[in-house]
């Protein structure tokens, strides 16, 4: 009995330590799923953050891509200039060879045609003087000569009066094409320098878009290892949650069972005491039979009844300290303010009656010794049933509802003024209780 009842003690603390565990498992995996949050909002973030750089890498990739384009049509304006200046050059080079070729043809035939005429003048000389020497007279003949020396000077000056013109016009003509064509070659080389620096240009565009696409595609490898990595914590949170439910649900079954060794721990509140005491009680009807056996002893015994009075006096007096002392104690040791309970209170009173029936019972104090190991097993019992009470009362206030506990503290409430009187109240409640059993 006394083990049984040892065991029922212990398992309320067993249960308490267990649910407590259970609870600490909970929080850590409470903490584990927390860290997994913040490590899951990190990577979040990072994929946020990717998702955007890669964003501003299209946009700034569409961007060459356009400034490209534009480039490519500058460059096609004036690739068709150039060719157009070319075509220009070449036409106005044909029609300054064509105006050469005929300015020199026009010379050619103004020569031949001046020479034309001299010959003609000279044979129309001939023929004068053919006349003039066929005619008699002097004069006629020195003024025909005369005439056609004048003619021949009239005619030498305005041809070359028109040469003179001729190469004058030729002159300026030719320095106006050759400005042109200056301005020409001018204009194509600004071209080619332009078309040159556009093909820099759009070389070290296209460098920059290959870098660009290049760091597309790493921001995109990246942003694909993070989403497999987000669908591993998404497993990882499921598989948690799960374990979480789980260790919920044994957390539940753990209170139910705790629930089931609180319905049954008040019958073990009042058996304890009396099981504790029996093996007592007989220890001191098997003393008390060798006491009264022995001679000696009972001479000690008749000679220590003068002093029972006293013995006993002192023995409830301490026997009250002791029990107040247990119940500060055991306070200071659970860490719990409240009362015991209605149970509690009985059992003690039970102890009590016990053993004041003992000490009744018992014919003298013989030994210190003896009487000293008697109160302390009999303090042990107590201190045991007052441990076992507390606990197990403190698991009933934690699980039941406020409105029940303040329903049993309204009625426990006179019995649990019973521990914290004083030791003479205690005393004579306890006297009473003898004077009321001695008629019986």
């Amino acid at each position: 009995m006394a083990d049984g009842g040892g065991s029922a003690d212990w398992l309320p603390i067993y249960d308490r330590v267990e649910a407590m565990l259970s609870k600490s498992q909970a929080e850590a995996e409470a903490e584990a799923l927390a860290a997994d949050r913040a490590r899951l909002e990190a990577a979040d973030r990072v994929h946020r953050e990717s998702r955007e750089a890669v964003r501003m890498l299209q946009r700034t990739v569409e961007e060459l891509q356009a400034t490209a384009r534009e480039k490519d049509v500058e460059m096609d304006r004036l690739r068709e200039e150039a060719a157009d200046a070319k075509k220009k050059l070449q036409e106005v080079r044909q029609a300054d060879v064509s105006r050469r070729g005929r300015w020199e043809a026009a010379y050619l035939d103004l020569l031949l045609g001046a020479n034309q005429r001299l010959t003609e003048l000279r044979d129309g000389d001939l023929e004068d003087s053919r006349t003039c020497a066929g005619t008699p007279n002097p004069k006629e003949v020195g003024s025909c000569s005369r005439l056609s020396q004048n003619m021949v000077d009239h005619i030498g000056s305005d041809l070359r009066t028109e040469l003179r013109k001729l190469k004058q016009a030729y002159e300026t003509l030719s320095s106006n094409k050759d400005q042109e064509v200056s301005e020409l070659v001018a204009e194509k080389d600004s071209v080619s320098k332009q078309l040159s620096r556009m093909h820099q240009d759009y070389a070290n565009k296209k460098v920059e878009a290959a870098l660009a696409t290049e760091a597309a595609l790493k921001l995109q490898q990246s942003v694909d290892e993070l989403k497999v990595l987000a669908q591993k914590k998404d497993d990882e949170i499921a598989r948690l949650q799960a374990e979480a439910v789980g260790a919920k649900m044994n957390l539940r079954e753990t209170h139910s069972l705790v629930k089931e060794k609180d319905d049954e721990t008040p019958r073990h509140k009042i058996r304890q005491p009396v099981s504790v005491l029996r093996p007592i009680k007989d220890s001191n009807e098997t003393h008390k039979k060798s006491r009264s056996d022995d001679p000696a002893v009972s001479g000690k015994s008749r000679n220590n009844v003068g002093k029972d009075g006293q013995d006993e006096t002192s023995q409830k007096r301490r026997r009250v300290s002791s029990t107040s002392d247990r119940q500060h104690t055991v306070r200071q040791h659970y860490g719990s303010t409240s009362a015991p309970s209605f149970a509690t209170s009985l059992a003690k009173l039970i102890v009590a009656d016990q053993q004041s029936k003992l000490d009744q019972r018992l014919p003298g104090h013989s030994g210190r010794g003896r009487g000293r190991g008697r109160l302390v097993g009999r303090r042990r019992s107590c201190d045991q049933a007052e441990i076992g009470g507390q606990i197990e009362v403190q698991e009933e206030e934690k699980q039941q509802p406020e409105e029940e506990q303040s329903h049993q503290r309204a009625v426990a409430q006179p019995c649990e003024q019973l521990p914290s009187m004083s030791a003479a109240a205690a005393a004579g409640l306890i006297k009473l209780k003898e004077v009321k059993q001695q008629p019986s």
